[in-house]
């Protein structure tokens, strides 16, 4: 079989009328190849291979290196844009750390100053405490607080009150004056001596239970109030009383009646125009 040539336009070009090892020279136009010429062989109808010449391959070779240098640079622009993005991210982040610990110090400094600087105008907020207890270490200044109002609240008038050094001052709110307590105390050993002396002329006084003690003598008695035998003005009855009365060998014209068991206050009379006045 004779080998069939084909040539014409690119777009004549039809490889499904090609018959085998037949050569189709593409004249013009083919898309395939830079100076749009090439030569095509075919195999089998519709299956073909373009020839490539050393020319079309240094022409292809140098189309593709600049493709690949293309990409290439495409490539490494993009990497670089990642690069500098990455990095102003970076930036970005660190100026956001910086500023993030700048406002942690100033934070940081403040808490400080509250803590540790001037407090002459800073509030506390409390509530007084139920009961008093001391101020310990570790208490809160709201808890220390309420202990303190509690102390307060508790104090009377008198420990803000002037103080008195003497028996006789009686203006409201003052208080006595400690050094007054060994002048009372002195006041009331001598109020227990002359008890005691009492008692000792009590034990020693005459026992009477059947007298009139409007003419008793001067002398100390003890009486039985109880008894009915006892007449006279009687000062006290139905307990025991000393009766002390004081005045001449002759007369008494002043008596003390006294009772013993603290029920009554004591009274007292005196003998005067030949008549004993009323127990007082």
């Amino acid at each position: 079989m004779a080998i069939q040539n084909r040539y014409g336009d690119f777009s004549q070009f039809r490889p499904e009328k090609m018959v085998t090892s037949e050569i189709a020279v593409v004249t013009s136009g083919d898309p395939n190849a830079e100076s749009g010429r090439s030569v095509y062989v075919c195999f089998i109808p519709g299956a073909v291979k373009r020839i490539t010449t050393y020319e079309d391959f240094e022409a292809e070779f140098e189309k593709l290196s600049e493709e690949m240098q293309n990409q290439f640079t495409d490539d490494i622009t993009d990497a670089i844009q990642q690069a500098l993005s990455a990095t102003e991210a970076a930036n970005a982040a660190t100026e956001a750390a910086q500023t993030a610990a700048e406002a942690a110090n100033e934070a940081a400094e403040a808490a400080k100053d509250y803590v540790l600087g001037d407090i002459s105008e800073k509030t506390v907020t409390f509530e007084t405490a139920a009961q008093r207890a001391g101020i310990e270490s570790g208490d809160s200044l709201s808890v220390a607080f309420g202990k303190l109002a509690k102390f307060c609240a508790d104090l009377d008038q008198h420990a803000f009150n002037p103080l008195a050094n003497n028996l006789t001052t009686n203006t409201a709110g003052y208080g006595l004056d400690a050094r007054q307590g060994k002048t009372l105390k002195t006041e009331i050993d001598q109020l227990n001596t002359n008890i005691v002396n009492i008692g000792n002329q009590v034990n020693t006084g005459i026992y009477m239970a059947n007298d009139n003690i409007d003419n008793l003598l001067p002398g100390n008695y003890w009486v039985n109030g109880y008894s009915s035998s006892i007449s006279g003005d009687i000062p006290f009855t139905n307990m025991h009383y000393m009766l002390v009365s004081s005045g001449t060998a002759e007369r008494s014209y002043a008596q003390v009646a006294i009772p013993m068991d603290n029920t009554a206050g004591k009274k007292g009379r005196i003998y005067s125009g030949g008549k004993w006045s009323k127990w007082i």
